[in-house]
């Protein structure tokens, strides 16, 4: 008789099983499938390995793993994909979806994340366009951002003018800021400054501060024009000019009168502020001194040059002949492009200083002519200014003031004959083109878009002011017609008919037009050399300019959303300054859409609303939109709220929503994002609904029964996991860790679990994935779904089923019947979709309807009872409940049973193990009664067998048929066979459970439970009969006289 092997206590480690059984499917009747196990899907092993050895093998790595060891690990969460790193991921670029900005969604054009290649790692502040080219969206944006938070909302309706002026200003500081940090790596290159495109950086940093500027100035007289239409509307005077007090007054009044509702000016003003500083020109004393030296001397040096023998200003055009040195070079081209350039910059007192500072008083006396008359005597400002008795003079404010000149249309003919004078220099035929109001002479010295609007727009302006006094002058006339017996009025100056002037009347479209095609000209002609062509053809901002002028801001939306849509598709590289224009153009937008009041309102943009819903986004908010995301591809969090507010409500939830779905950070993160979506007025629980779910829509997360998903938000569908028929389907180990994915899907419901408004929504989201996981064999993703739910997610509303059928038509039903038919998702497992942007309908707890077909609309009786759905809700998640606690005790019996063994393999007690061996006896026998009560009251429960689809529509009903009965497939045969095999392992300890082994199959045959349907479905009714024929052969050894009439 061989010795009896000594009974050694087991470590618990990966020798010792934790699944139901201990041996391969082959092994033994008992080896039937269980948690991880299938005979159909378990490959050879090594002779002699148990279950949990081959798992241990696997993650120890032994050169050779079983399928669902690597399964955990098989997909990797991928970073967050956007616009731009997709595209750069992606093999072709696919086309954006209609009514999407231009801007394809995060996940658009990606099947699953698990399908996603590895992403490179994308520093924030660094976005990724569709050629793998990285663009910094630096600290500016930053900057602009801050300067719109802190005017947003602190400016009442009245006040509001004022703030938005103040915005572009804070804008056109941060632009300036901007470039002159660029200027300055320009001056201070080092080795890895690129100078073209830092100098293109630069121009258009100055170009965006000038425009910001003009919308200001804009914006402003604009709003003034407004006010007062609306105050001559409501008053019964018509808006006319008003009349000067008499007839004498200066020129310079007339024109305040009139040119007052002109915007020629405002733009001429704004061209000429924003002129670049001349180039330093030296300030040369006394006149023509080489020439006066010259003179002095032409007796003792005969046979010089020519030069004029008189020292006026006009002997070189009167004799024909030239200065001498380098006097002819520095007033026609050093004094004259110093004086045309202080014209340019709106400053005539600058060039008649600098005139006189040169002693050349005669060339001052010339500018002083272009200065109309002012008499503020006769023109009553200073009588105005003082009052009737004279009180409140001021001598430094109040001066009377006489001066400019009388007979100005006689110097603009004057001037114009002089820009005709061939034998004057580029500058100063420039010069007095400009100031008689020709555009002739003027264009030879533009060398930029601004010269070019500059001359034209001034001489606009001079043709406006002439008819402006024509005007004048022609109401005074009539008034002395109706008046003759009016010494004043009979005494009126008359326009004079002997110095008409030719007038530029060009209309401000055909001044643009003229200014891009000489623009475009100038291009032509100047070769394509470094800083050639490039620094004079016509830049972006200049369009966006000439838009803002001719107030075509509407086509200005709509060109730059069909450019943004060719780059996002691919069709076009995107520039490097591309999105500075985006956040240009976006924040344009807030300011001539969202933060004027509504009645000075100049651009809307807004898409209007159809009796079959919203339009397609207007490009205005598809600009907003693809702005949005942009800040969420560049990771600025914290910005993303601040923008999306400006969207439409569907729009917020949509891409608020995708950005969610990408945020991978703590609990405490993603909640803070929750509360700034709140504090900028977004409405959270559709935008946290709607993010869970994009979260199932991107993940392959099993389908019931393995038909398709529903449509994704982009337009495209995600496939479901398929599932394996439930014979081959295995059962993963409870003491497997979630993948990555199955992580990602879980703490999607974080989302939902912020706020107890969508509690609701988070059981019902948490049964859809418990569900989806348990019919894929996933049953270790019960525990942590589960655990991601508050301890007080089930309201005790929900515990009580409505016993009165009026309770189907609740209140909600008939106010969100018309919602819900729009509203209401397809079920993942059927081909019907929706668009996804509106989040969900909400009910009365809050619950919407969600991708998991939670809510639906009855094809009879409209919208179902909330209370009956809940409640089946509940009851479900009890059921998973109380299978997760159920194989949680078998786990933890496998656990203890395993340090010793079967009794088969124990061998003798040795005295030293004795009472080691006694307290493992004791605990296994209150471990083995609990583990039984608890499968034993599953079992006979009728899991998941209740009306568990109240509240859905037919159609869902049977797909949540199917999908359940699955899981009473699934999961019942293994609940009763663990059930068997622990009755039958502990027949030592606990005698009597090896006659109540071979009664389960009395439990399975019973009608009562009905669960041989489930065995037979399952095709395990074999494994259960070679178990309980096992135990009736052990009941057979040890009663051989009684074991058949008690079985």
């Amino acid at each position: 008789m061989a010795a009896a092997t000594p009974i050694t206590r087991r470590s618990v480690g990966p020798g010792a099983p934790s699944s139901l059984l201990a041996m391969p499917a082959t092994a033994t009747p008992h080896a039937t499938p269980g948690l991880g196990l299938g005979a159909a899907n378990t490959p050879a092993a090594p002779a002699g390995l148990t279950f949990d050895d081959l798992l241990a093998s696997s993650r120890r790595g032994r050169g050779w793993a079983a399928p669902w060891a690597g399964r955990a690990g098989a997909h990797a969460l991928p970073p967050p994909l956007s616009p731009f790193t997709r595209s750069a991921m992606a093999a072709a670029a696919t086309p954006s979806a209609p009514g999407d900005g231009g801007w394809r969604r995060p996940d658009a054009g990606v099947v699953a994340p698990a399908a996603a290649p590895a992403a490179s790692f994308v520093p924030d502040d660094v976005i990724v366009d569709a050629s793998g080219t990285p663009h910094a969206i630096g600290p500016a944006f930053d900057a602009f951002h801050r300067v719109l938070a802190g005017h947003l909302g602190t400016a009442e309706p009245d006040d509001a003018l004022r703030h938005i002026v103040a915005t572009c200003e804070g804008w056109e500081a941060v632009c300036r800021d901007a470039l002159a940090q660029a200027r300055h790596r320009l001056e201070v290159p080092d080795g890895a400054t690129d100078l073209d495109a830092t100098a293109a950086e630069a121009q258009s940093w100055a170009l965006e501060a000038n425009t910001w500027n003009l919308v200001a100035r804009l914006l402003q007289h604009r709003v003034r024009q407004q006010s007062l239409q609306r105050a001559a509307a409501a008053s019964t005077a018509a808006l006319t000019p008003p009349r000067p007090p008499h007839p004498y007054v200066s020129d310079t009044r007339r024109l305040r009168d009139r040119m007052d509702r002109s915007e020629t000016p405002v733009v001429c003003a704004w061209i000429e502020a924003m002129a670049p500083p001349p180039p330093p020109t030296p300030l040369r004393k006394h006149y023509r001194p080489a020439t006066l030296k010259a003179l002095r001397h032409a007796d003792r040096q005969p046979g010089s040059a020519p030069l004029v023998s008189e020292y006026d200003p006009d002997a070189p055009l009167r004799e024909g002949k030239p200065l001498a040195g380098d006097d002819a070079t520095y007033e026609n081209e050093q004094l004259a492009q110093r004086i045309f350039l202080a014209l340019r910059r709106g400053r005539l007192m600058d060039a008649i200083d600098a005139c006189r500072a040169c002693d050349a008083p005669w060339q001052a006396a010339v500018l002083l002519g272009s200065i109309r008359r002012r008499d503020t005597l006769l023109d009553g400002d200073a009588l105005a200014r003082r009052g009737a008795d004279g009180a409140g003079a001021d001598d430094a404010t109040d001066a009377i003031v006489v001066g400019g000149n009388a007979n100005h249309r006689l110097f603009k003919l004057a001037a114009r004959a002089a820009a005709a004078e061939p034998r004057l220099g580029k500058f100063q035929r420039a010069t007095y083109a400009v100031l008689a109001g020709a555009i002739d002479h003027a264009l030879a010295v533009c060398q930029s878009w601004e010269d070019h609007l500059w001359v034209r727009y001034r001489a606009r302006l001079e043709a406006e002011v002439e008819a402006a006094l024509d005007a004048s002058h022609a109401a005074d006339a009539a008034a002395a017609a109706a008046e003759p017996s009016s010494a004043l009025t009979a005494a009126a100056p008359r326009a004079s008919e002997e110095f008409a002037l030719a007038r530029y009347d060009a209309t401000p479209e055909a001044i643009l037009a003229d200014v891009a095609q000489a623009i475009q000209e100038d291009a032509a002609a100047v070769p394509a050399t470094a800083g050639g062509a490039g620094r004079r053809q016509q830049h972006p901002f200049h369009e966006a300019q000439a838009s803002l002028i001719l107030d075509h801001v509407h086509e200005l939306y709509g060109q730059f959303v069909d450019e943004m849509s060719a780059v996002m598709s691919g069709q076009t590289a995107m520039s490097p300054l591309f999105p500075h224009r985006l956040r240009f153009m976006a924040h344009l937008v807030l300011i001539l859409r969202d933060f004027l009041p509504t009645q000075y309102a100049l651009e809307h943009g807004r898409g209007a609303a159809t009796p079959h819903g919203p339009t397609p986004l207007a490009p205005a908010e598809r600009i907003l939109e693809a702005y949005a995301n942009l800040l969420v591809s560049a990771r600025k969090n914290d910005d993303v709220a601040l923008y999306a507010r400006f969207l439409p409500r569907t729009a917020q939830v949509d891409l608020y929503a995708h950005f969610l779905k990408n945020v991978d950070a703590d609990i405490t993160t993603r909640w803070g994002l929750l509360d700034s979506a709140r504090r900028h007025g977004l409405d959270i629980d559709p935008i946290c609904r709607q993010a869970v779910l994009l979260t199932f829509q991107a993940a392959p997360v099993a389908g019931g029964d393995g038909q398709g998903a529903a449509s994704s938000a982009s337009g495209g569908s995600t496939a479901a996991a398929a599932l394996s028929p439930v014979r081959e389907t295995v059962i993963a180990s409870l003491a497997d860790p979630p993948s990555p994915m199955d992580h990602y899907l879980i703490r999607a419901l974080e989302w939902l679990t912020a706020s107890p408004s969508t509690y609701a929504d988070a059981l019902l989201q948490s049964n859809y994935l418990i569900r989806r996981a348990l019919g894929a064999g996933k049953i270790h993703l019960v525990a942590p779904t589960l655990g991601a739910l508050p301890r007080n997610v089930i309201d005790e509303r929900w515990m009580d089923e409505p016993t009165d059928a009026s309770d189907a038509d609740s209140p909600m039903a008939a106010s969100d019947a018309a919602d819900a038919a729009a509203a209401a998702l397809a079920a993942p497992t059927t081909a019907g979709s929706k668009s996804a942007a509106d989040g969900g309908r909400t009910t009365r707890s809050g619950a919407a309807v969600a991708e998991s077909d939670e809510r639906t609309m009855d094809d009879a009786s409209g919208v179902q009872s909330e209370a009956r759905m809940m409640c089946a809700a509940v009851q479900e998640h009890v059921a998973y409940r109380q299978l997760l606690e159920a194989l949680q005790s078998l786990g933890t019996w496998h656990a203890h049973f395993w340090q010793y063994g079967p009794a088969s393999a124990r061998g003798a007690v040795d005295a030293q193990g004795a009472a080691a061996y006694a307290a493992w006896q004791t605990e296994l026998v209150a471990q083995t009664q609990r583990c039984e009560r608890q499968l034993y009251a599953l079992a006979t429960s009728g899991w998941l067998e209740s009306d568990l689809c109240r509240g859905l529509s037919r159609g869902h009903a049977a797909v949540r048929s199917r999908e359940l009965e699955r899981l009473r497939t699934l999961y019942m045969p293994h609940v009763v066979l663990s059930l068997q095999q622990i009755l039958y392992e502990t027949r030592d300890v606990l005698p009597e459970n090896l006659d109540h082994s071979v009664r389960v199959v009395n439990l399975v045959a019973s009608e009562e439970y009905g669960l041989y349907h489930a065995f037979l479905a399952a095709d395990r009714l074999e494994h259960l009969l070679a178990s309980v024929s096992q135990s009736a052969l052990a009941q057979l050894d040890q009663q051989p006289e009684t074991a058949w009439i008690s079985a």
